[in-house]
């Protein structure tokens, strides 16, 4: 997307690699914020479990489906308008500590429920429930 290289407010750096690369920005970074697609606002992206398998403290956008599954201020945060994405990032600026404990309780849940294994294995149950 060329507008990310167009922003003069950015500093833009090219494209990451999908794996390495990836998990050391998630993990490496303070807040990973995940902006949702104005056609797909009702879904959970697959970056919401790639940040958060990393230790990743991630901020995104509210939906129903994201707290059925995550609890805000616990495994993530998550912001409804620009004005309190704004608000939440001074916040966790402001407090690292809170944004990291946050990544490590978003890891254990990851590895607790959210594991490909976990998915197989729920999808196998569900096959055979007929």
């Amino acid at each position: 997307d060329t507008g990310w290289q167009e922003s003069t407010e950015l500093n833009y750096r090219g494209t990451a690699g999908q794996s390495q690369e990836l998990t050391l920005i998630y993990s490496n970074s303070l807040i990973n914020i995940d902006i949702g697609r104005l056609y797909q606002n009702d879904i959970m992206t697959m970056r919401l479990f790639d940040v958060m398998a990393c230790q990743g403290f991630l901020l995104t956008e509210y939906n129903d489906e994201i707290v059925k599954w995550f609890e805000p201020g616990v495994h993530l945060d998550v912001y409804r308008t620009p004005e309190e994405l704004a608000e939440k990032i001074q916040y966790y600026l402001q407090h690292p500590d809170k944004a990291h404990s946050i990544g490590q309780a978003a890891r254990e849940k990851i590895l607790e429920n959210h594991t490909f294994s976990k998915r197989f294995e729920e999808i196998f149950m569900n096959l055979g429930s007929d």
